[in-house]
């Protein structure tokens, strides 16, 4: 730990004598000198404050003084950690710091805004609003320490009319970025104000920022009463906090990038490059060349790419899409590698397409295909300048032909995303899209690396203090608790099911409770959830499912047999529950039990290879191998997995047919991955054979004729 890090860890713990003690040592070690009376002026106050509380002596304002001499320690602590990182720290934010205070000597707050001015009258040029927005945005972001001049410069730009949404946007942005580098009390009451704007771009983008700072800094907020002040300002606002609701889910959901990104790239995409050359044999070259000419597609394809799987994984994408999920994060990752973002200003800019690299793509009459990424919301802001990059390097019949495959489909979808807008929802859009800003500059930027993650609490923010704030009533609660259920945030999920616990103690939220507990590993706590939640509601068919499989895991066989015996009385036609009763009694060794259910099934499902797989082995196990053969060639007239052969092979074994047996080991194995899996397979059925009447040389033998 460094020493700025284990200072602010004793503050956390409330061991101010040991943070002072450490402050000291570090003032020298770092040669700041400058700040040693500071330090001492607090440390002698926290010596009085514990000789008062030792004497017992009356002190009302004893705890408003505990929480400032907190406060003023980490502030002081923040302070020479600022100072100590711009003078020697070779990470991304302290030397941007560095250059551009080098390359800002002789501007001035108002003459950014003078620049700004001139641009919307029409006297200063496109290029000069440009620099502009680019030195702003430095400012708002290096600038640690801010006067007067730049905090009315912020407020000044945020609420004088003439000013323009890009340079808000990217204001709020380096404001953001500026409090998540270092806490300042002042600087997030801005933030709060920026929350209360009028316009959509700068309260949702506030807003965002809002969540990730108060959760980062959650334990050194209740130092200042005033945070919870705001807070219940920003509650009288219904609309606001609605989106900030809104917003709380879209971070939560953010999550699942990644996983979408890997899908593609390893499910979707080289599915797609195997299937293409099978889908063009089903259409003939002249159909494939003119195939806008196409009124409607041949059934045939759509049934090809149903069978190849294609087709649902499409469809689950879309459907991510549509609620909001970020599926283009992949797609233009390689893209932030230009020259366009080096510039850190760049990754946060709304789409302009006056901007001085991508104006030339918007001069040409012949621009839809540009026209209907914009229009449809699709892309995040960054994505749409990465994409246009993309563009730029293109001949122009590459273009074209890009335009023709995918203007359809991105009408298509920008009327579906477009009906947000329509609806009212436009500052939900804004913020799913600035959310996708953040996420691509936390997780593609080159220095990545050198920042503290912004999306690493994603999944926390149920934990901070805002979110109780915000989330008052218990129907909100539960809404969020779903939500991380439902994206399989089990562990999340659980922690605010169990909150919830007493106030809604319903059969539902129980068996979440207990499918949360399941996916975690805790089997004895799922059970017990299960067990209160069949209490409330008895004989529901689900639960009395999912207790059996956890006490099946758990060992205890006779009692998962009870609970299936009871599924099968309320569903008799459930094939898997009787199947896995079947089970249960081959486990209890009730080979007779077992025999008559599995040829009852055999009787109603006489083509389910579950129920001839089940009997066969039932057959096997009971030493009547001439009739488990039977059953053995059914299955392996089908379509068998590895262990059918393996099986098949112990039951060939048993009836003395060694070399055909020996021919099924052999396909066994080949099926498997390697030799060792094929090995740890067989030696799971060790039991069985030695039932059988196989020792141990035996099965050694038998291995070395394989």
């Amino acid at each position: 730990m460094t020493s700025y890090q284990k200072i602010t860890y004793c503050i956390e713990r409330r061991l101010l004598n040991k943070a002072f003690a450490e402050l000291q040592e570090w003032i020298v070690s770092a040669r700041a000198g400058a700040y040693s009376d500071q330090a001492e002026n607090l440390q002698t106050s926290y010596r009085y404050l514990l000789d008062y509380f030792a004497r017992n002596v009356d002190d009302p304002q004893r705890k408003v003084v505990y929480r400032k001499l907190q406060a003023g320690l980490y502030e002081l602590a923040d302070q020479i950690n600022a100072d100590v990182q711009e003078r020697e720290s070779v990470l991304f934010d302290y030397v941007q710091m560095r250059l551009f205070k080098q390359r800002m000597v002789g501007v001035t707050p108002a003459g950014l805004l003078r620049n700004l001015t001139d641009f919307y009258d029409g006297v200063a040029t496109r290029r000069v609003y440009e620099e502009t927005l680019e030195q702003l945005f430095g400012c708002f972001w290096l600038y640690d320490s801010w006067t007067d001049e730049w905090s009315g410069c912020y407020v000044n730009l945020m609420t004088q009319p003439g000013f323009g949404e890009n340079e808000k946007s990217l204001a709020v942005t380096a404001l953001t970025l500026n409090l998540w580098r270092r806490f300042s009390m002042e600087k997030l009451l801005l933030l709060f104000n920026s929350c209360l704007q009028a316009d959509d771009y700068v309260r949702g983008r506030a807003l965002v920022g809002l969540c990730f700072l108060l959760a980062k800094y959650d334990r050194r907020l209740p130092l200042y009463p005033d945070i919870d002040g705001r807070l219940q300002l920003l509650m009288e606002q219904t609309e606001t906090m609605s989106v900030l609701k809104t917003v709380v889910s879209q971070i939560i959901r953010s999550t699942q990038t990644e996983e979408i990104s890997q899908k593609l790239k390893n499910e979707i995409i080289p599915e797609m490059l195997k299937a293409n050359p099978r889908l063009r044999e089903k259409m003939n070259n002249e159909a494939f060349l003119k195939i806008e000419d196409i009124e409607e597609p041949n059934p045939e394809w759509t049934e090809f790419l149903e069978e190849s799987g294609i087709g649902k994984k499409l469809r689950e994408l879309t459907e991510l899409q549509l609620e909001g999920a970020d599926v283009y994060m992949s797609t233009f990752s390689a893209l932030r590698s230009l020259p366009f973002f080096e510039h850190t200003s760049h990754w946060f800019m709304l789409f302009d397409k006056d901007f001085s690299d991508i104006a030339p793509l918007f001069a040409d009459s012949d621009k839809s295909i540009l026209s209907a990424f914009i229009k449809s919301n699709v892309l995040c802001n960054s994505d749409k300048y990465a994409f246009c990059h993309a563009i730029k390097q293109m001949p122009d019949s590459q273009r074209k032909s890009m335009q023709m495959s995918l203007n359809a489909e991105m009408e298509q979808l920008g009327e579906q995303l477009d009906g947000q807008a329509a609806a009212g929802k436009e500052i939900i859009r804004i913020t799913n899209q600035y959310i996708q800003d953040l996420y691509r500059f936390f997780k593609l930027h080159k220095h990545r690396n050198e920042f503290d993650d912004m999306f690493a609490y994603a999944l926390s923010l149920h934990q901070a203090h805002f979110f109780n704030v915000v989330f008052t009533e218990k129907s909100d609660r539960l809404d969020v608790a779903t939500f991380y259920f439902v994206k399989k945030h089990y562990a999340q999920a659980l922690d605010m099911f169990r909150e919830l616990e007493t106030a809604c103690p319903t059969a539902e939220l129980y068996q979440k409770i207990g499918y949360s507990c399941q996916q975690l590993g805790d089997l004895p706590a799922a059970m017990k959830a299960y067990e209160r939640a069949d209490l409330i509601a008895p004989d529901h068919v689900w639960t009395l499912k999912r207790m059996a499989v956890c006490s099946r895991l758990l060992g205890n066989t006779q009692e998962a047999l009870r609970y299936y015996s009871c599924v099968a009385q309320l569903a008799p036609d459930d094939k898997k529950t009787l199947l896995n009763m079947g089970l249960c009694l081959l486990e209890l060794k009730q080979y007779d039990e077992a025999l008559n259910l599995y040829y009852k099934m055999d009787m109603e499902y006489p083509e389910d290879m579950q129920v001839c797989r089940a009997l066969a082995w039932c057959l096997f196990v009971q030493h009547d191998h001439a009739q488990a053969e039977k059953y053995w060639t059914k299955v392996l007239d089908g379509n068998p997995a590895p262990e059918d052969y393996m099986n098949a092979a112990h039951n060939l074994f048993c009836l003395g047919n060694r070399q055909e047996a020996f021919s099924l080991y052999r396909r066994s194995r080949a099926r498997y991955s390697s030799p060792a899996d094929f090995r740890r397979a067989f030696m799971k059925d060790a039991d069985n054979l030695r039932e059988q009447g196989l020792d141990a040389d035996d099965m050694a033998l038998l291995f070395e004729c394989i």
